[in-house]
């Protein structure tokens, strides 16, 4: 099964002339960085060589763990750039030839109000998937590496990606949208059957019962008094 993986170690602050030509030695960060949380910043000069070397960065790292996109934040740098797969492999044995286009300043100019709940998973959560309500259909516009301006229709899965990529820019984990109940570990997620997650997808999230019900009290009347039985929600 391929990995639907989307991205995702240290935070450290990024600007378009904090290198100074050597490597740029990053990795990956986890849930609870604080990069992933922020707000990032537009890519003032998309062209600048600190941006392209922080991009091919981002490629050496999603290539290596086959991921289907990677954004700045999960490199811990604060701009507003990602990749995202140009092309689906049909099997495992291809995932060394993924290609993946470059996105910055991404905007989504307009969204389908068809939506649709698929699982998703991320390389700052190690782990587990989870199933997300996304658009079906996205119009968007943004920057390659190049600087040209690029609008284009996005559909289903690259869709997904895109909206995916694009909260980690806006400090948003998918576990933010997460349908409740509906986390999984990877290797419970493989072992199930495709029916039994199709079945998954349908069902929608479970209703969660409240762990406190209200009690009714009476007055020493009898009568149930006015604002009684509600529970007192204090520790």
């Amino acid at each position: 099964m391929l990995p639907n993986r989307f991205t995702g170690r240290y935070y450290s602050t990024f600007s378009e002339t904090h290198f100074d030509g050597g490597q740029v030695n990053m990795t990956l960060v986890f849930l609870g960085n604080s990069a992933l949380r922020r707000v990032s910043k537009s890519v003032a000069d998309v062209k600048a060589p600190a941006v392209r070397r922080l991009l091919e960065s981002m490629e050496q790292e999603v290539r290596q763990e086959a991921g289907v996109g990677i954004a700045a934040p999960q490199l811990a740098h604060n701009l507003r750039m990602f990749l995202m797969i140009k092309n689906m492999p049909e099997n495992e044995d291809d995932l060394d030839k993924l290609e993946y286009q470059e996105v910055l300043n991404p905007q989504i100019v307009a969204m389908s109000n068809s939506t649709k709940r698929d699982f998703e998973g991320c390389l700052s959560v190690p782990g587990y998937q989870g199933i997300v309500k996304r658009a079906q259909e996205i119009r968007v516009q943004y920057e390659d590496a190049e600087g040209r301006k690029i609008q284009e229709t996005l559909v289903d899965f690259p869709a997904r990606i895109f909206q995916h990529e694009l909260d980690h820019l806006n400090g948003v984990m998918y576990l933010d949208r997460l349908d409740p109940g509906s986390l999984i570990h990877n290797e419970e997620f493989e072992a199930m059957e495709w029916a039994d997650l199709e079945k998954l997808l349908l069902q929608g999230p479970p209703k969660i019962p409240p762990l406190m019900t209200p009690m009714s009290t009476q007055t020493s009347s009898g009568r149930q008094g006015k604002g009684k039985g509600k529970p007192k929600n204090k520790f």
